[in-house]
């Protein structure tokens, strides 16, 4: 009991702290390219813990590294679209609705392995519906690109869920995180390659001072990433 205390207390602080994360990224994303964002965090993400934990690593059989990296591959493709969703939805609403994922879990289960779900679970996916229409208003229809991108990276999460809990214990879980990283960091780059990445508008000039400072620095920076032809180009103007 004691263990399974403390695992449940790890993940409310867990969950506390990725919740608080929306509101930052909203921010970083409004400077960036989501993808981008997405591929730097995640190489520093997995190139640390990889260092760190290399001697783990070396022990992992090839099928191990394929299933970690296909698990991780599963949660980045959530991460793109819903750090692209966020774009243009509220922290707090992106927040809510990736939260479904809780609801959306057993579901997922249900469909792969035909494990009913109870009635608690039907009731919370009736509150999570009735949610998702009070933030909309106008129903389904009120529905922009964003939360729907949203509520697919949800849809994905849950997924992951699922996958993660039948190959949890199919290597140490400290290896397991690192592989996944190391997954996520490989999608998220291929979706952000060197040559397609561009200077963001000069429209973005209308910002606070500091904010519009380090905007022209991560513009600089971007502007180096350009195909030949374009490393000379100076960062956008205010």
């Amino acid at each position: 009991m004691q263990r399974s205390t403390l695992a449940t207390l790890a993940i409310v602080v867990i969950t506390a702290i990725w919740g608080s994360t929306f509101f930052v990224i909203k921010d970083a994303v409004s400077l960036i390219d989501p993808v981008d964002f997405l591929a730097v965090r995640f190489a520093i993400g997995s190139l640390i813990p990889a260092l760190i934990f290399l001697p783990r690593l070396r022990r992992l059989t090839g099928r191990q590294w394929l299933t970690g990296l296909g698990i991780g591959a599963i949660y980045g493709a959530g991460q793109i679209v819903q750090t692209i969703g966020l774009q243009t939805t509220a922290a707090s609403v992106s927040g809510f609705i990736t939260g479904t994922y809780v609801v959306i879990t057993p579901l997922v289960v249900w469909l792969a392995f035909r494990a009913r779900p109870g009635r608690g679970v039907w009731l919370a996916v009736l509150l999570a519906v009735a949610g998702l229409g009070v933030l909309s208003l106008n129903g389904v229809t009120g529905f922009g690109l964003g939360e729907w991108l949203t509520l697919a990276g949800a849809a994905l999460y849950a997924v992951h869920i699922v996958v993660l809990d039948r190959h949890a214990t199919s290597m140490d879980p400290i290896s397991l995180a690192v592989v996944q990283l190391i997954g996520v960091a490989v999608v998220c780059g291929v979706g952000a390659p060197p040559a397609a990445t561009t200077c963001p508008p000069s429209g973005r000039c209308g910002l606070r001072s500091d904010t519009r400072r380090s905007w022209r620095a991560s513009s600089r920076w971007r502007c180096r990433r350009g195909p030949s032809g374009t490393s000379r180009r100076r960062a956008p103007r205010c």
